[in-house]
């Protein structure tokens, strides 16, 4: 199945305002937009459900539903940049609308808010992401790439999934294990 490529990206630096903190600022909204849109992509590259390969065999609309059914979903995000927030929520209803531009049920739900900003204080929820984040960290820093794989069932690395063996390649490309 092949998209046609968009006439204007769906992001650039103009969206971020101040140059000084832009590679950080596309740093945070990189991370955030890898959380929102890395099951759609999965959806699309990764047919679990499919052991003999048959979706080659059909139309992009199956396709399409998939990765629609998975930007569904509402993605909570800690407050602090709703700017980021906002534009995230954005581009994700210009991506819904374009997978669901031929498909009525979809159409209807494209007006559903996607991200939402939550006070951690306020979620446990939150909270224990930054429990886990905090958690990966000190994994990713003592043993590497590798190491977060090896712990976690589902790990995406660059809005990737990662296996152990992409893990590795990854590792042996950075320089960081031996062959």
């Amino acid at each position: 199945m092949r998209f046609p490529k968009p006439s204007v990206p769906l992001i650039s630096t103009a969206d971020f305002k101040k140059p000084k903190s832009l590679i950080r600022d596309a740093t945070s909204w990189s991370a955030k937009s890898s959380v929102a849109f890395h099951s759609a992509l999965d959806a699309a590259t990764f047919p679990i459900d499919d052991p003999y390969g048959s979706y080659r065999y059909v139309d992009g609309d199956v396709l399409r539903r998939r990765m629609a059914s998975e930007l569904l979903p509402v993605h909570a995000f800690d407050a602090g940049n709703q700017k980021h927030l906002d534009l995230l929520d954005e581009k994700r209803s210009e991506v819904l609308q374009e997978l669901a531009a031929h498909d009525r049920v979809y159409g209807l739900l494209t007006k559903r808010p996607g991200i939402v900003a939550v006070e951690s204080r306020e979620s446990f929820y939150v909270q224990a992401a930054d429990i886990a984040a905090g958690i990966t960290s000190q994994i990713y820093a003592a043993e590497g790439l590798v190491g977060v794989v090896d712990r976690f069932e589902y790990v995406t690395y660059n809005g990737v999934r990662v296996s152990r063996s992409d893990a590795e390649e990854e590792m042996r490309r950075l320089g960081t294990i031996e062959m």
